[in-house]
């Protein structure tokens, strides 16, 4: 994966309410792979700041992750709510429109198309709440490749703390050894284990890869 391999839009660090704890974890993650990792901070991109990544080069993926949620009918990414609901924060800089984040891929792209986009909800305390996160998850999937920035969008996540650290490692891997997104998206869709939690099934066989080509002929990450 070339330099850099991730970026990623966080909550404002100067937030006493934003939990960056998971985002280190997921830069380091990825980092620990030999990905070389920029973080965004969100508030920049709702101010409609273009900030590059400071190395320089162009993502070959920009991984979100953030709870996704319904707001006056639009479906947003927010980094402000927390996993048993709820928002810290008022509603403001710590959501980002669907397209907020295409404008921001529009700027990191010398081609066709932006970087790809992983984008992984947290997990919910609630059957119910879980449902509709991943409904709302799929939902801008499919709203931010209308745009027509992305050459594909993965959406994922939302299983138990524990088997998403190890789901995370293993989408790290495969994104790093420059899997293609439909291989990577049927791996997470097979990896539920027998006698697992009825919520981490779901949140395995519900993630969705929405895509401008057919899966066949999607091109590994950062071989465009």
């Amino acid at each position: 994966m070339k330099s850099p391999g991730l970026a990623t839009p966080t909550p404002n660090p100067d937030d006493a309410s934003a939990d960056l704890t998971a985002v280190v974890e997921l830069a380091a993650t990825y980092a620990a792979r030999g990905a070389v990792v920029d973080t965004v901070e969100l508030g920049d991109l709702v101010r409609r700041r273009r900030p590059a990544p400071e190395s320089g080069e162009i993502p070959d993926v920009v991984h979100v992750l953030a709870t996704v949620d319904l707001v006056g009918g639009n479906v947003v990414i927010d980094s402000g709510a927390t996993p048993r609901g709820g928002r810290p924060s008022g509603f403001g800089l710590d959501q980002l429109s669907v397209t907020v984040l295409g404008d921001f891929l529009a700027t990191m792209s010398n081609e066709s198309f932006g970087p790809a986009v992983v984008v992984e909800t947290p997990w919910r305390p609630s059957r119910a709440e879980s449902a509709r996160s991943l409904l709302l998850r799929n939902v801008l999937g499919q709203a931010l490749l209308g745009l027509g920035r992305t050459e594909a969008v993965l959406c994922t996540g939302g299983a138990s703390p524990v088997r998403q650290r190890a789901h995370r490692q293993e989408l790290a891997d495969a994104l790093v050894g420059r899997a293609d997104l439909a291989q990577v998206a049927a791996r997470i869709q097979t990896g539920a284990e027998p006698g697992a939690e009825l919520e981490d099934a779901v949140s395995l066989l519900g993630s969705a890869l929405f895509s401008q080509r057919s899966p066949r002929t999607l091109f590994a990450v950062g071989c465009r």
